[in-house]
């Protein structure tokens, strides 16, 4: 059985880091590709669908459920998670195991990932679908943010009218793109960024993109904005937190 897996791991090793400014999961490859390549249209090996570079997207989607574990975070765990199946006729990944010893609540977090993956293009031979195992890793690399999870006396906030204030400033400053509105680009952005201990922004990054038009209108927004009230531990103790701001443009 072992032997199983480590030609699962051999066969195709596609490795994805993930790291967030919220602590989500940032994605990096490491393709190893069949010695067999396909001669046609009737002969390929699994992949997922749309390549490498889709599943890097899939993966760095929030949506995907690649957040960085508490529990994890909390015992100081990070690194590679080793995940192999099988993709079976019908694209479906199943006989999913974790192959290299990690933290349980890594090991869970990519199970789960793997486990709620979309159907990927099976592999062929002679035009017939055929089961072929395949293995990927998912990195995870534990952000240094020390108050990520302390308690806050104060959390940060927007210097005027807190929350309340924010919605009127972006509704005052963010400039929609007369492209983008021509095009009829509409939807959310969320803008990561952090606020030092002397209510700075700073380390501004999109979370969450739709269209470069739009996303450079919400980080543009998102510099420009007031230095906020920082957050403050219970000793009074100012300190740098993460925010992530949803912008909505419609």
């Amino acid at each position: 059985m072992k032997n199983y897996w480590r030609k699962a791991l051999l066969a195709s090793c596609l490795c994805l880091g993930l790291i967030g400014a919220s602590h989500r999961a940032i994605a990096q490859e490491e393709v190893q590709t069949s010695e067999q390549e396909a001669d046609s249209s009737q002969n390929r090996i699994c992949s997922f669908v749309g390549g490498s570079e889709a599943l890097i997207e899939y993966l760095s989607d929030k949506g995907s459920g690649v957040n960085y574990p508490i529990e994890a975070w909390d015992s100081g765990a990070q690194g590679r998670v080793y995940v192999a199946g099988e993709v079976q006729e019908d694209g479906s990944l199943e006989h999913i195991r974790i192959l290299k010893k990690v933290h349980p609540a890594l090991a869970r977090s990519a199970y789960d990932v793997a486990k709620h993956m979309p159907k990927w293009l099976p592999a062929l031979r002679d035009g017939k679908a055929i089961k072929q195992l395949t293995s990927f890793c998912i990195v995870y690399h534990r952000p240094q943010w020390k108050y990520q999870y302390a308690k806050f006396l104060h959390p940060a906030s927007f210097k005027k009218d807190g929350i309340k204030g924010l919605k009127k400033y972006l509704a005052k400053n963010v400039k929609y793109p007369d492209l983008a509105n021509k095009l009829k680009v509409r939807g959310k952005i969320i803008v990561g960024f952090t606020i030092t201990e002397d209510g700075s922004i700073q380390e501004v990054e999109i979370l969450k993109g739709l269209s470069p038009l739009l996303e450079e209108e919400a980080i543009r927004v998102v510099k420009a904005m007031p230095k906020w009230i920082p957050a403050r531990l219970e000793d009074g103790t100012a300190v740098p937190t993460r925010f992530s701001l949803p912008i909505i443009f419609r």
